[in-house]
Order: structure tokens, then sequence, then C-alpha cells
């Protein structure tokens, strides 16, 4: 339940970073501001940069708030407690 919050929280935050950054490109070329080519290729590279950088951010949220973390064979509980898996457990050949 918390991870979808923060999900839907950070999704929103980009949308609306994107829609005020539309918004600022869209108003400097109305008024003729001279940097306004400026305002406009900045749109087009954070409108690609942003949801990526939305993605990395939940997925790693994703991945380090789960209560076990598997490495090789290997799980780590939070209190940094280690437990081998019997998957990689070879002498049964």
């Amino acid at each position: 339940m918390k991870r979808e919050i923060i999900r839907r929280i950070l999704a929103l935050v980009g949308g609306i970073v994107l829609v005020l950054m539309y918004v600022l490109t869209l108003v400097t070329a109305v008024l003729d501001i001279p940097n306004w080519r400026r305002y406009f290729m900045a749109s087009i590279g954070l409108t690609i940069v942003i949801p990526i950088l939305l993605w990395i951010n939940i997925y790693l949220y994703d991945r380090w708030s789960k209560r076990n973390t598997s490495f090789g064979g290997v799980t780590i509980d939070k209190r940094g407690n280690t437990s081998e898996s019997d998957e990689n457990n070879i002498s049964d050949v």
C-alpha cells in the first residue's frame, strides 16, 4: 500500500513538472522572449529525461524496500542476517 502511494506521488510530481515546463515554453514563445528557443530545446530534452529519472527512482525504491534481498543464492534480511538457499547447492550431483 505504501509503495503504491509513493509511486503515485512521484508520477504526479513528474506530470506537474512536465506541464509547467510546457506552459513556460508556450508563454515564452508567444511573448517572443529572446531565449524561447533555449526553453523549447530544454523542454524537448526534459520530456525524455524526467520520465526516465522517475522510472529509475521508482524502480530503486521498490528494490530497496523489499524485506529480503537475494544475491547469488544468499538472502540478506533487513537485520543483516544471511542464509543460503538450496538452489545453488551442488552436493546432490
